[in-house]
């Protein structure tokens, strides 16, 4: 379970900056166009580089500096050929793993991500103020609302004061540093169903940060278990 809450932390982590991510590239995605008429028209030099240190990309400034032909093909360029000795070791040395790290951080992040979003177990990631940073697609599922309606808002807003009302002991231990373990029941027409929950503390740098809940529908198990009783 220590694991488990490890590996999720990461995932929240990731998760956070993937989110800021995507929300400041999505208004320059829409200014993608005017972007490049700027770069065509630029009197600067512009490069762009991949984390090998490969040149993918020179506008028309820099073709100029560096003598190379407009609208023709060029020679594969590396960032180290362009730059001065102490560059190049600060580029070798640093920015370069830095980018490695930084893409390998993405991978493992996209991993971690199709994994928790095929469990058929709810996952939801709660900060120390009650608020959803993360839910899977299973718990949208439970409650039918997509992410954007719930992350930012407190349980209370999205299962409701009652359904809170039960949760909120464990929760509270949770967010005091306890892994807690719990079962509540559901009666109804076709009986009653019961709801597995496991709510794990977040400790980021070495502070309790929130809490990972799980929770998984096994009523079937207890039904076949008061069967072969």
């Amino acid at each position: 379970m220590n694991h488990f809450s490890a590996v999720l932390a990461r995932l929240h982590a990731a998760w956070q900056g993937a989110q800021a991510a995507w929300a400041a590239a999505a208004p320059a995605h829409a200014r993608l166009n005017d972007l490049g008429e700027v770069l065509e028209h630029s009197a600067d030099g512009v490069a762009q580089a991949d984390a090998a240190g490969r040149i993918t990309f020179l506008n028309p400034a820099a073709l100029d500096l560096l003598g190379l032909p407009r609208g023709a093909a060029w020679a594969p360029l590396q960032v180290a050929d362009l730059a001065a000795s102490g560059t190049r070791r600060h580029l070798l040395h640093t920015v370069l793993p830095a980018l490695q790290a930084r893409q390998q951080i993405q991978r493992q992040h996209d991993i971690l991500s199709a994994i928790t979003h095929a469990l058929p177990a709810t996952v939801v990631i709660v900060d120390a103020q009650g608020r959803y940073r993360f839910v899977n697609n299973a718990f949208e599922r439970y409650v039918g609302l997509p992410a954007d309606q719930i992350i930012g808002r407190t349980a209370v807003e999205v299962l409701g004061p009652e359904e809170v009302a039960r949760r909120r002991p464990y929760m509270q231990r949770a967010v005091a540093g306890e892994a807690v373990d719990f079962t509540l029941d559901y009666p109804g027409e076709q009986g009653i169903t019961y709801l597995a929950l496991n709510c794990i503390p977040l400790r980021l740098d070495g502070m309790v940060d929130g809490f990972v809940g799980i929770s998984q529908d096994i009523t079937v198990q207890r039904r076949e278990q008061a069967r072969l009783a």
